[in-house]
């Protein structure tokens, strides 16, 4: 009986570290799928230049829209956080004589905000969701942070940044950075 047991407990360890692997492996092909993807277009903007893409935002005279993606907005909150204690005598049924004591302490936590669509302008970054909306004039990007599966922002003028989740944040930071350097 306890073979049985430590060969089902090997059989279900082996296949937890089996489908670890092919989620590393299956994550792993995507992050370069991706990468390829914003190289070439990389490649491709230099060469070329920028092709103006159709969108639906309301654009001014003058404007072209570059990106457009379906997006994610995460900015900080402030969570707020209570911890207390008490200590007293019960006097009656129901009544008590004593004292409480609390702290409250407030931490920022990324949330997400909303989802829409972002589109990037040769003017404005323009993100239309379905409770938030922001729009942010190019040249107030001060900085531009690439990361995994998002991309992070800098604001001129803004306390928080704001960080979009996109299917390729590689070709979102390439259109970006490019129109920070003409603004």
């Amino acid at each position: 009986m306890d073979a049985w047991v430590l060969l089902v407990a090997a059989i279900i360890a082996a296949s937890v570290i089996a489908l670890s692997v092919l989620q590393a492996q299956r994550a792993r092909t995507q992050h370069e799928q991706v990468t390829a993807e914003a190289q070439a277009f990389e490649e491709a903007a230099v060469a070329r230049g920028l092709e103006p893409v159709p969108t639906n935002a309301i654009l001014k005279r003058g404007e072209s829209a570059f990106y457009e993606a379906a997006a994610e907005l995460y900015e900080t909150r402030a969570v707020r956080q209570f911890s207390s204690g008490s200590a007293g005598v019960r006097v009656a049924k129901g009544a008590y004589l004593g004292r409480t004591r609390g702290t409250s302490t407030s931490k920022q936590e990324w949330s997400q905000i909303d989802s829409g669509t972002l589109t990037v302008s040769s003017r404005r970054l323009i993100f239309a969701g379905m409770k938030a909306d922001r729009v942010t004039q190019i040249e107030r990007i001060v900085a531009v942070q690439p990361m995994i599966d998002a991309v992070g922002l800098t604001i001129e003028g803004r306390q928080k940044g704001m960080v979009f989740k996109v299917a390729n944040p590689g070709i979102l930071t390439v259109v970006i950075r490019t129109y920070c350097k003409d603004a």
